[in-house]
C-alpha cells in the first residue's frame, strides 16, 4: 500500500521509497510509507517512509535507518529528508509530521523525545539542541512561527523560522491564567488550573471587584 491524495478530481499515488518491496507494519496492515500532513496547496505532503537498507526485505528497522522522513511534491515525487548529522545509533527513527501551508518548512521528530526541523529542503535542525524543544507540531502559514513544547523553559517557545531565526517565550496556558488573574484581580499565588486560583473562583471574584467599583 502506499500514500494517497483524494481530491475532486480523483486520487494520485503518492509511491513510496522501496519499490513497494517492504511495509511498515501496523494495527491497519501494511504501508509502504504513511503521510502525515499537507500543505495549504494540497501539493506539498510529508510523513513516515520505510526503507530497507540491509537487504532483508523488512523496512521497520529501529536505531538503523530505516523509518525516517519523506517529503513529496507534485512536481517531483517523493524523496527523503535529509538525515546526514543524525547518529542512528541513538536514534530509533525519525518522522515529518508537519508542515507550514506554504510547504516551505517542515516539523518532525526523533524517536519520542526530540524535535527536528527542515527549512526548503535543506539540513535536519536539531530543535531540542538548539532550543530545549521536545516538540514542534505547528507552523504558521509562512513559517514565520513554529509552535514548540521546551523542556526549558518550559511551556510553548515561538520559533521565526523563515525569519530571524529568534525564539520568543510565551509561557503556558497555567502560567498565562495565572498572570492575568492576578493583574486583573489582585490575587496571590497560583493554586489550581482553570477559573479557580487559590481557592477563590475567578468569576465571583471579579463579581465582588465590579460591586466595590459600584
Amino acid at each position: 500500500l502506499e500514500p494517497a491524495i483524494w481530491t475532486a478530481a480523483g486520487v494520485t499515488l503518492l509511491g513510496d521509497l522501496n519499490g513497494n518491496s517492504c511495509g511498515l507494519a501496523s494495527q491497519n496492515g501494511m504501508s509502504a510509507a504513511t503521510p502525515w500532513a499537507i500543505d495549504q496547496s494540497g501539493k506539498t505532503v510529508v510523513g513516515l517512509a520505510g526503507v530497507d537498507l540491509n537487504g532483508d526485505g523488512e523496512c521497520q528497522g529501529s536505531f538503523d535507518g530505516e523509518l525516517t522522513g519523506f517529503i513529496w511534491t507534485e512536481g517531483e515525487g517523493m524523496r527523503l529528508l535529509d538525515t546526514a548529522s543524525i547518529d542512528w545509533n541513538n536514534t530509533q527513527f525519525i518522522r515529518a509530521d508537519a508542515i507550514s501551508g506554504n510547504g516551505r518548512v517542515v516539523l518532525g521528530r526523533t524517536g519520542f523525545s526530540g524535535a527536528v526541523a527542515w527549512i526548503d529542503e535543506g539540513e535536519i535542525i536539531d530543535l531540542t539542541a538548539q532550543f530545549g524543544a521536545y516538540e514542534a507540531t505547528a507552523a504558521n502559514l509562512d513559517g514565520s512561527r513554529v509552535a514548540m513544547s521546551g523542556y526549558s523553559p518550559a511551556g510553548v517557545l515561538l520559533w521565526n523560522a523563515t525569519g530571524d531565526g529568534s525564539v520568543q517565550d510565551i509561557g503556558g496556558l497555567q502560567h498565562r491564567i495565572t498572570e492575568q488573574a492576578h493583574r486583573h484581580l489582585g490575587l496571590g499565588e497560583a493554586g489550581a488550573a482553570g477559573h479557580v486560583l487559590d481557592g477563590v473562583d475567578l468569576r465571583e471574584a471579579s463579581d465582588r471587584r465590579q460591586h466595590l467599583q459600584q
